[in-house]
């Protein structure tokens, strides 16, 4: 393709992000969750946009260090950290979860994440 990357995995999603301070879960939005693979670089990244207004709402580089981990909550949804999101502008740190429309859909968004991490270790 003419394009400077490679889409690996486009899903659904609702992302939430976690307020340390207060302990509790904000939802950030809905829309389509998108690996992206560059070809400059060899680096995936995780973008999502959210719905209707299209203004980016995750923004990071897949850490190959970060835990991924199943939302005690929930079989549908995970939860890890992503370093430098971007989605705002400056860099920051966050915990997100990620929720899914059911645990298969879920199970695929695991899978292609944890190859992310694999090839950004490289």
């Amino acid at each position: 393709s003419k394009e400077g990357f490679t889409k690996l995995l486009k899903i659904r999603g609702k992302l939430f992000i976690f307020h340390r301070s207060n302990s509790t879960w904000e939802a950030r939005g809905a829309g389509e969750v998108v690996l992206v693979k560059y070809k400059s670089n060899g680096v995936t990244r995780l973008m999502m946009r959210q719905d209707k207004t299209l203004n980016l709402i995750a923004d990071h580089r897949v850490d190959p260090g970060t835990k991924i981990s199943l939302n005690t909550t929930s079989d549908r949804s995970w939860v890890f950290n992503a370093k430098d999101d971007v989605a705002e502008g400056k860099p920051t740190n966050l915990t997100l979860a990620l929720r899914f429309e059911n645990s298969e859909k879920a199970g695929l968004f695991r899978e292609a994440f944890v190859k992310a991490q694999e090839g950004n270790a490289e």
